[in-house]
This record gives structure tokens, sequence and C-alpha cells, in this order.
């Protein structure tokens, strides 16, 4: 009988801990949604980063990337693209944000890192 209720509130909290991630990754997206529609770019940016708060994902750091790229704030988004990465389930998404990685990188002269980076895209 303890054993019973001990597998039942164990099993209660994985289910709970489990359905609090899907949450924060469905507020995720729409905070993802959000910096999409905005056109201000430091309000795009501030939405990103509070997607990225609740659920780290590929889409919001690889925006969040570009964004800083256009900006000018390329250790920014060589930042961005490293934690894209390292996010991405399918490999196209990986091999997209190791590209972007690997052209900043070549911008900024560090030609042996950007190659490495293409290479491997």
């Amino acid at each position: 009988m303890k054993s019973f209720f001990w597998s039942g509130v164990l099993l209660s909290l994985i289910v709970f801990s489990g359905s609090s991630s899907g949450m924060d990754c469905r507020l995720g997206e729409k905070y993802y949604i959000q910096a999409k529609s905005a056109t201000d770019p430091l309000r795009r940016i501030e939405w990103l980063h509070r997607s990225i708060e609740v659920c780290s994902n590929f889409n919001s750091w690889y925006m969040l990337g570009l964004l800083y790229k256009n900006q000018g704030n390329i250790n920014a988004a060589i930042d961005a693209f490293v934690q894209a990465e390292k996010t991405a389930g399918p490999s196209k998404a990986e091999a997209r944000a190791l590209a972007r990685r690997g052209e900043l990188l070549a911008q900024t002269g560090q030609l042996f890192q950007a190659l490495h980076a293409l290479k491997l895209a």
C-alpha cells in the first residue's frame, strides 16, 4: 500500500513537471510570435529574450542573432547563433546557425574559426 502511494506521488510530480515545461514553451512561442510581429528592433529583442527566458529554443536564438547582426553587434550575434546551434533540433537548423556564425566570424577576421564553422555547416 505504501509503495502504491509513493508511486502515485512520483507519477504526479513527473506529470506536473512535464506539463509545466510544456506550458513554458507555449508561452515562449507566444513571445516569439510577438517578436515576429513587432516593428521596433529593440522591442523584438526584448520579446525574444522573454521567449528564451521561459523556453530556450532555436527560432528565438536564431532571430536574435539576425537582429544583433543587423545592428552591427557581431559578438552578441555570434553568441546567439552558438545558442541556436545548441538548441537546434533538425540538422538543417543547426547548419543554418553554423553558417551564420561562420559568416560573422569571417567578417571579424577570425578566418580559421569561420572556416571550421562553415565546414561543419
